[in-house]
């Protein structure tokens, strides 16, 4: 029989479709604590999925949606304290249970109360029991908008939440998170931090510029802040087809969150575009996710990228070491204000507990390598992170010179907003193709 009255929501990283719930130990309770009623995202709600869901040009499966859809009371965030350890308990905690024999360390997602009717106490006319949580996890909370990210991932593409935390979380890097990296997290963004007082306070040009020229000078060091490991240049030089784009992207961004889609010709210079953007973004504090679709790209942008943000550009993919990794993963949790970054990396990129995130650039947004086939979610990339845009409130962009079937439709019904940018880079002639016969070469 049921013991006790509050249960904790459990997202645990396996392919189960019913809620798992734990019964909280009264270990966890202080004997005069009560459990505050307020709201949070750890249990998300059918608004943020329907809006997400259209801001990619699909409506939510009214079924998915009543499933998440919860209520004002058991979307409830405990403050329950643990008078023995003094952790506490809340939405995107960590846990440690046990599910079957298995041992498994899970994300709080909410609570539920036995007396409110919120947890089943009996299966088929026999009383159901339930376990205990062992204990909190002393490794970083989840964030509200990856919990929300998670979940509106899972209902548009038709599988668990707990598939998605397994993808985001997979069970190497759960146990690498506890490995202490040999750099810090906190110097480095003492390093690369510099003061925002002192952005628009620029005594030429345009307010933009300003804020983009101050930028510029105080990540070159100018005795305010202090000096990246790699020395960066300054900003590109935009010609005026490049400028009349960016002035354009800059009045969409303006005028509301839509996606924009950069439709420029190979060799147009959209890079120099997104780095303009970049600078903007990380001149009001926030940070920048730069997508591309292999790691091949990754490469062949960072040299370029590092020349212009220096140290403050950082890689995440496949390839990346795992000390790295988690190297990322520490900054990208307290990056931001003074302190913000750019992350290049592929679609895992987008799982990563970003602060404060600004900015999404999505390039070659028709490339079929953002989209994963296998394992579950199978997600595109280029949606999720319409998907996650969406969440963080952020600035989206993607760029192709042969967009995909699926952006020129959401441009034709207005879900995105499109700028042309059809010549290349100060007139530059197009590449010489020459068709050669190889076999034929080869007998000669």
């Amino acid at each position: 029989m049921v013991s006790g009255n509050l249960f904790v929501s459990v997202i645990l990283p396996v392919k189960f479709k019913e809620e798992v719930l734990y019964l909280l130990p009264d270990s966890f309770l202080h004997s005069n604590s009560s459990v505050a009623a307020t709201e949070t995202a750890a249990a998300i709600g059918t608004a943020a999925a329907t809006e997400t869901a259209a801001a990619i040009g699909t409506a939510a499966a009214p079924e998915t949606a009543a499933a998440t859809e919860p209520t004002a009371e058991n979307a409830t965030t405990a403050a329950t304290e643990n008078a023995a350890g003094g952790g506490t308990v809340a939405p995107g905690t960590r846990v440690s249970v046990h599910f079957g024999k298995r041992e498994m360390i899970g994300v709080v997602r909410g609570f539920r109360y036995a007396d409110r009717g919120e947890v089943p106490l009996e299966r088929l006319g026999k009383p159901l029991e339930y376990k205990e949580i062992d204990g909190v996890v002393e490794l970083p909370a989840i964030k509200r908008e990856q919990l929300e990210f998670w979940q509106v991932l899972a209902d548009y593409y038709l599988c668990t939440v707990g598939e998605v935390y397994k993808a985001a979380y997979p069970a190497l890097a759960v146990r690498q998170e506890s490995v202490k990296s040999r750099k810090s997290p906190v110097l480095f963004l003492e390093r690369i931090s510099f003061s925002p007082e002192g952005i628009s306070q620029h005594a030429d040009g345009h307010p933009e510029q300003q804020c983009a020229d101050e930028q510029s000078e105080q990540l070159h060091g100018d005795g305010h802040s202090a000096p990246l490991g790699t020395e960066p240049q300054l900003l590109p030089r935009l010609s005026q087809r490049q400028q009349g784009a960016f002035d354009e992207i800059r009045a969409h961004f303006g005028s509301g969150k839509r996606p924009v889609l950069l439709h420029g010709a190979t060799g147009s210079g959209k890079t120099e575009i997104y780095v303009k953007l970049a600078q903007e973004v990380l001149a009001k504090g926030k940070n920048v996710l730069f997508m591309v679709p292999e790691i091949a790209l990754s490469k062949e942008l960072e040299s370029r990228l590092k020349g212009y943000f220096g140290e403050r550009l950082l890689l995440f993919h496949s390839k990346v070491t795992a000390a790295q990794k988690h190297f990322v993963h520490s900054v990208v949790l307290q990056a931001g204000g003074n302190s913000p970054v750019v992350v290049l990396g592929t679609r895992s990129s987008l799982f990563l507990p970003f602060a404060q995130l600004g900015l999404v650039i999505v390039d070659e947004e028709h490339d079929p390598s953002y989209k994963q086939s296998d394992p579950a979610p199978r997600y595109n990339a280029r949606d999720a992170a319409v998907l996650l845009a969406s969440i963080y409130g952020a600035h989206l962009i993607m760029g192709s010179a042969t967009p995909s079937f699926e952006s020129l439709y959401n441009v034709s019904i207005k879900k995105y907003a499109r700028v042309m940018l059809p010549f290349r880079y100060f007139g530059a002639p197009a590449p010489d193709v020459e068709i050669i016969d190889t076999i034929k070469a080869r007998r000669v």
